[in-house]
């Protein structure tokens, strides 16, 4: 049996985006996931994430900039050939389980 299991926190970069794909409703947000490397140095991962359903109406107003997020899901790379014959690889966490840790008012959008 294999597994396919990422759990990962960080910030939304800018507001979940809403999508309607026939009956389908699909979120899809960015978070920053920020490591430390060595003693000074910090490295910044960035992730698109993907949520289906009614999940995405219920946490519409709560996926924001600057809302702290630990995500747990499948993670799915896909290369796809452009117009001019190169690959182009996308990653992506289809979630599962989320988490808000820290919310984020109006007032406080970066």
């Amino acid at each position: 049996m294999n597994v396919n299991k990422i759990i990962l926190s960080g910030n939304l970069v800018k507001d979940m985006e809403v999508k309607v794909n026939k009956d389908l409703i699909i979120g899809e947000f960015t978070i920053a996931n920020n490591q430390r490397i060595g003693n000074d140095e910090e490295q910044t991962t960035f992730l698109k994430c993907v949520i289906f359903g009614k999940r995405v109406e219920a946490l519409e107003q709560y996926l924001v900039k600057g809302a702290k997020v630990l995500v747990d899901g499948r993670l799915s790379i896909n290369q796809v050939k452009n117009d001019e014959d190169i690959w182009n690889t996308y990653v992506s966490l289809y979630v599962d389980g989320l988490e808000i840790e820290k919310f984020v008012q109006e007032e406080e959008k970066p």
